[in-house]
């Protein structure tokens, strides 16, 4: 019988800053992610293929609207793939909202290996 290849989780990654967006692709890429990188909430809710997203990393401030909006959105359009939330110095009321919506926030600089062992709990945890 023959075996097939394992699928290679893919990451959609949503940031603002070209320099931190670039970095988390190559880090991403070095754990052995896929990824997809955006800068504007509009070009993710306007992507192909969104169903193909094994975890959105998604940056709290955006341009147009807030990473919690952009969930929402997707969540109305059946997107279900894990969400990390990703800011500097989160407010209380964004720590209330995102874990309301059971979406983890992981603080900005992203130091160590924090955003990869919380991308590997949530897709690891996926069915």
């Amino acid at each position: 019988m023959q075996q097939h290849p394992k699928r290679i989780p893919m990451i959609l990654v949503l940031e603002n800053d070209a320099a931190v967006r670039n970095s988390m692709k190559f880090s991403l890429e070095a754990e052995g992610y896929q990824v997809r990188t955006y800068s504007k909430a509009r070009d993710v809710l306007e992507a192909p293929d969104l169903s193909e997203i094994d975890c959105l990393v998604v940056d709290y401030r955006l341009e147009g609207m807030n990473g919690l909006e952009l969930v929402r959105q997707m969540r109305a359009r059946r997107i279900r793939a894990p969400v990390i939330m990703i800011t500097t110095l989160p407010s209380l009321d964004l720590h209330r909202d995102a874990n309301a919506a059971g979406i983890p926030i992981v603080e900005k600089p992203l130091l160590g290996n924090t955003l990869a062992d919380q991308i590997r709990s949530v897709v690891g945890s996926k069915g």
